[in-house]
């Protein structure tokens, strides 16, 4: 409910990519309230959002910003991937259902599963801080209509934490 004008346009100016999760379903409440959002979107190269109707609206606010129907879910600001050397720390971050995909890529090296009931479970709370101690996210996912949207939250959710992924 929070658009960080501010926070964007100094990200913007710095050179970094910004990534914004716009899902508001008061969308429309007044004229200003729709100002604040398309003043932000300016300033955004990627937005997610939770509904057709909000991409399909958003999407008008800014032509060449990617608009995903799909929330990020970054819920502590101040975690972020600090990019640490090379230590071999992957993580394969996905539903336990799927946990299939990981085994059939036969990997040399250790990989850490966080999802719920792998090596690190799930948890809503802490998983941004538990990815950021991994130099590399494993997205791997059998692509299919139930799949497309969940590798795509995950590739978001990485993207905005800033770490490195390999997907699908």
């Amino acid at each position: 409910k929070t658009y960080p004008f501010q926070l964007a346009s100094n990200a913007r100016r710095a050179g970094k990519t910004v990534l914004l999760d716009l899902d508001d379903p008061d969308f429309d409440l007044t004229p200003r309230w729709m100002e604040k959002i398309r003043r932000v979107m300016q300033l955004a190269h990627g937005v997610t959002t939770g509904s057709g109707y909000l991409k399909e609206k958003l999407e008008q606010f800014h032509p060449t910003a990617h608009v995903l129907e799909n929330p990020v879910d970054v819920t502590d600001p101040q975690v972020f991937y600090k990019g640490t050397p090379w230590r071999g720390k992957s993580v394969w971050f996905g539903a336990p259902e799927n946990l299939w995909m990981l085994r059939r890529l036969k990997l040399r090296h250790p990989v850490q599963t966080l999802t719920k009931g792998g090596d690190i479970p799930y948890k809503l709370k802490t998983v941004d801080r538990e990815l950021c101690g991994f130099n590399l996210a494993l997205l791997p996912v059998f692509l299919n209509e139930e799949t497309l949207a969940k590798n795509a939250n995950r590739l978001v959710k990485c993207a905005a934490l800033g770490l490195p992924f390999l997907a699908s």
